[in-house]
């Protein structure tokens, strides 16, 4: 939790830290998550879907009381010491010129109210997805499909769009369809596969082997990819295709997190990283900065759901 000051002249937009409260045990959290919220805590059900709270000053008032029920409901010493932290710092805010500079116009709260697992338990769907396979569109999709699977020494099949199917070769794996695709690569790929090495000469024939199928920094598609070094611990066990990397905001991960049932597996300095529970490749996002879109997107998730599942996000209450 922080005080903040903001400025809103387009010239001026900056905002300055005052003060903090740490709680790295997300003690806060957890007696927020006891609270049955209803209409004595609007102020706390406003607590976004990704765990953030933005109070202004005039706000301040209704929001001390409501930590009331808080801290009536702490389970030790150290809970109720965060809150009554808390209290102190939101007190001096109901006081709209507290500290304004001359560039500053108000000052605000911002809290960090949830830690990463109450962000995505927040998230519920009513029947979770299965992850059936990575889609890479292609004007010679058949083409493709036969320099990855000379690369990961994959077996391939027919596929029902006029496609090419490369099977998984354990059952911690996915399909990867390549489908045909005629609109022309714009920029760079907001997803790419990272292949694992377990030696260094055995990164080197990963490299060799893409290279005599025709890969030049790219597929012949021009798809990016990577071939990591060894002894990366964050891959280790994942298999050869160690991670599908996503260009996207720690909010994504969170979303897909909920959306397959696959639970986080990374989430600091706003990446994220999510794994089936049975192991495998793991998907990450990269955070900000995100890259703007510059069209439609040549690799995408086929999911496999029965026709009424629907995702939705979840009350904080």
């Amino acid at each position: 939790m922080l005080i903040e000051q903001t400025g809103t002249s387009p010239r001026r937009r900056r905002s300055v830290e005052l003060a903090v409260v740490a709680d790295t045990r997300f003690r806060f959290a957890a007696a927020v998550e006891r609270v049955q919220h209803g209409e004595s805590t609007p102020l706390l059900d406003r607590i976004d879907l990704y765990g953030t709270l933005e109070l202004s000053s005039d706000d301040m008032p209704q929001f001390l009381g409501e930590l009331d029920p808080l801290l009536s409901a702490a389970v030790d010493h150290r809970e109720r010491e965060v809150l009554e932290a808390v209290r102190r710092l939101a007190e001096p805010c109901r006081d709209r010129n507290l500290a304004i500079g001359s560039w500053a116009t108000e000052t605000r709260v911002r809290m960090m109210a949830a830690p990463s697992s109450l962000r995505a338990r927040r998230m519920s769907v009513a029947m979770t997805f299965r992850l059936a396979a990575i889609c890479l569109g292609a004007g010679e999709p058949r083409d493709l499909a036969r320099f990855w699977a000379g690369v990961l020494g994959r077996e391939m099949a027919d596929d029902p769009d006029d496609g090419v199917t490369l099977l998984p070769d354990d059952d911690t794996g996915f399909r990867l369809r390549f489908l045909p695709n005629d609109e022309p690569k714009v920029g760079q790929n907001r997803m790419h596969f990272d292949l694992t090495s377990t030696s260094l000469e055995d990164q080197q024939r990963t490299v060799a082997r893409a290279l005599e199928l025709g890969a030049l920094l790219a597929d012949p598609s021009g798809n990016e990819f990577c071939v990591i070094e060894p002894g990366n611990k964050f891959l280790a066990g994942c298999g050869f295709v160690g991670a599908l990397a996503c260009d996207g905001s720690p909010e994504v991960g969170y979303f897909w997190s909920a959306a397959l049932g696959w639970p986080l597996v990374w989430d600091q300095n706003q990446e994220t990283a999510i794994q089936s529970p049975r192991g495998g490749t793991k998907i990450t996002w990269g955070g900000p900065p995100v890259a703007a879109k510059t069209g439609r997107n040549r690799l995408h998730f086929d999911l496999a759901s029965p026709p009424a599942a629907i995702c939705r996000p979840r009350s904080t209450g």
